[in-house]
């Protein structure tokens, strides 16, 4: 009993580390906690099904003929299972609390953060339920087993972040920000291949525990079984013991050499595991460190004079759905940044809203008389200046107008669009992107886009946009990468503790697809991000400001993840999708869609091949001399000295 309360308490110390681990993993992130956390809670949900069914067994409470007590195991897993759920959707929701707090937290923003919570952990769940189910369905798939957690864990983030309303927002990729080598290698996988490190490595520790406490009790184990075999004998007649005891000897010696043999296997698997683990680790970490060195133009050991990008002047013009009070100003900061000499002048999101077709087309056209003005007046300076290490400085200016259009030109309520369009030079409009994405809970009023990224060439290189919540969806910024994109524009309003992590998140995108991100935010932080991940401006501000920037121009750099790199999560989806179906279908479908499948592959997903699972799940029917069917014993159990009659006992 003691060894039994020790053991609850390991098992709640566990389950609190767990939550306090997804506290920590949100607005405001400590890097270790998302390598721990799944860690802890698949040893949290191994130990209590041990204590409660394992527990039962040790106990006398379970006998073969009583299904009260497996009722009543089932039970109060379920209850473990629910409270389970609660203490991790408590901590997701302090993460995440301020997501809708703000500037205080509310009871209606609390709620509405738990409610996310609670579903989102209803379907996080899955992947720990699933790794503990599938090691009890199939004990020998050792060198299946990491992966059913690792792969089932990523697929979820991957269709979240394709799928879900709130897009990427969680991933616990993001809590490695602070760790630039592996933040590098989302250039060849994305946030997928760095989620599925994070399992992989948990699963991979979590095994280890396993195996230790696997040859620490299986001794024991295969004692009190064939013991409680020979004492069920003895219920009957008193030769009866004499007529089982010689069969369970032999069985007692079979099961033992076979403990020894799984136990060997299980160790071979694992140590597998995790030399591949270090290897992949490793060498994604090294490819990543040799392609900055090698793109970036450092190599070898080139000055800085050789490997200095040139920049041009940018600014950030901070506003909030300025009114006709205060669009004036908004109007006069842009001009003055055009008579600054300004390349790229960019309103931060919805900085003024306009009402219908001729508001928006008033807008452009202003835009456009500033735009030409501002061009005669560099042409102007550059017959004066005829250097060719000033030619940028003659560049532009480009607009990047970012307003709020109502479809009712009376008034501002009802639906609209979230619109960015970039004023060229020339006073043309280069394109208009309406935002693809509006923010759940927020921006209910907001017709979403078309989801395609608009680009125009410009002198500076390619530019294209997408705004604020955009971001958190990497299959919509890839299309920048795959459009070659040089300069990616994002206009921004955030709240709270919210800008920080967003600049943090969003910087992935850069990585990923190899392009230059100016972000301009409101009430968050603004800033350029290298392709390299190299943060070159950070500037924390609120509204109704000017913030002056350098933007290189540095043009594209080549990454593998916009072409083909992508396709790793949609691999891993696949996997988990194989794992879910031979976890949660009968045993007789699992069979059958084996059955179609070497031996090599069966073995590698269940640890045994299809005639080795028809015999431990009951033998194949054969005919008798009469016509009838019969069951063959297991080859296990003729070994053994059993046959079918005695099967009855």
């Amino acid at each position: 009993m003691g060894c039994l309360r020790g053991s609850k308490w390991k098992a709640a110390g566990l389950l609190v580390g767990s939550a306090l681990c997804t506290a920590l993993s949100g607005l405001q992130s400590v890097m270790v906690t998302s390598w721990l956390q799944p860690f802890l809670l698949l040893q949290f949900l191994h130990h209590i099904c041990h204590i409660v069914v394992v527990g039962d067994q040790s106990s006398g409470k379970r006998t073969r003929t009583s299904s009260s007590s497996s009722s009543s195991s089932w039970g109060r897993l379920l209850l473990l299972f629910l409270l389970t759920l609660l203490v991790q959707s408590l901590g997701f929701t302090v993460a995440f609390g301020g997501m809708f707090n703000d500037p205080s937290f509310t009871l209606p923003g609390v709620l509405t953060v738990l409610f996310v919570s609670t579903i989102a952990w209803l379907v996080l769940c899955i992947p720990f339920l699933a790794s503990l189910v599938y090691r009890r369905r199939y004990p020998g798939a050792t060198l299946s087993q990491p992966l059913v957690f690792a792969s089932i864990w990523t697929a979820l983030w991957h269709l979240a972040a394709s799928k879900a309303p709130i897009g990427s927002v969680g991933n616990p990729a993001y809590s490695q920000a602070s760790v630039k080598p592996l933040v590098l290698t989302a250039s060849v996988w994305g946030v997928d291949g760095i989620v599925f490190l994070l399992a992989w490595a948990a699963s991979i520790a979590h095994e280890s525990i396993v195996l230790a406490d696997s040859e620490m009790g299986g001794g024991s184990e295969t004692r009190h079984f064939v013991e409680g075999c020979a004492c069920s004998s003895q219920d009957h007649t008193p030769d009866g013991y004499e007529r089982i005891n010689g069969p369970l000897r032999a069985l007692n010696r079979y099961l033992k050499k076979n403990v020894r043999q799984k136990a060997a296997t299980a160790h071979r698997d694992h140590a597998l595991h995790t030399k591949i683990f270090i290897w992949v680790f490793f060498l994604s970490l090294v490819y990543t460190g040799c392609r900055e060195v090698l793109l970036s133009g450092a190599f070898f050991e080139r000055g800085i004079a050789a490997t200095l990008n040139p920049t041009v002047a940018a600014s950030c013009i901070l506003r909030q759905a300025a009114g006709d009070a205060e669009v004036d100003s908004l109007w006069n900061e842009t001009q003055s940044r055009v008579d600054a000499g300004d390349a790229l002048i960019i309103w931060s999101e919805a900085a003024t809203v306009v009402q219908g077709d001729d508001a928006e087309s008033a807008l452009l056209l202003k835009a456009a008389q500033i735009a030409r003005e501002g061009r005669k007046s560099k042409q102007a300076a550059s017959n004066l200046d005829v250097s060719p290490e000033n030619d940028l400085m003659h560049v532009g200016p480009y607009l990047g107008l970012s307003y709020i259009k109502f479809f009712s030109p009376w008034a501002a309520l009802g639906a609209a669009n979230n619109v960015f369009a970039l004023i060229l030079p020339d006073g043309s409009v280069g394109f208009k992107y309406i935002k693809s994405h509006p923010v759940p809970f927020v921006e209910t009023n907001l017709v979403a886009g078309s989801g395609e990224i608009q680009v125009v060439d410009t002198a500076l290189g390619r530019i294209g946009a997408a705004i604020c919540f955009d971001l958190e969806f990497p299959d919509l910024i890839r299309q920048a990468g795959k459009l070659g994109v040089d300069i990616m524009v994002q206009p921004s309003w955030t709240w709270g503790p919210v800008g920080p992590l967003e600049f943090d998140t969003d910087a992935f995108r850069a990585v990923e697809n190899g392009f230059t991100l100016l972000r301009c935010s409101s009430v968050g932080v603004s800033g350029v991000v290298s392709p390299f991940y190299r943060v070159l401006e950070y500037r924390e501000a609120l509204t109704n400001t000017v913030l002056s920037m350098r933007v290189p121009i540095a043009g594209k750099v080549w990454t593998f993840y916009p072409g083909a790199g992508f396709l790793f999560g949609h691999a891993i989806t696949i996997m988990a999708l194989l794992y879910s179906l031979f976890t949660w279908l009968p045993l007789l479908w699992v069979q059958n869609i084996l059955y179609f499948l070497p031996d090599v592959y069966c073995r590698f997903f269940i640890g045994q091949t299809i005639q080795e699972m028809e015999c431990q799940n009951g033998s194949p029917k054969i005919a008798n001399d009469d016509g009838s069917d019969s069951n063959t014993a297991s080859p296990h159990l003729q070994q053994s000295g059993f046959n079918n009659d005695d099967r009855g006992m």
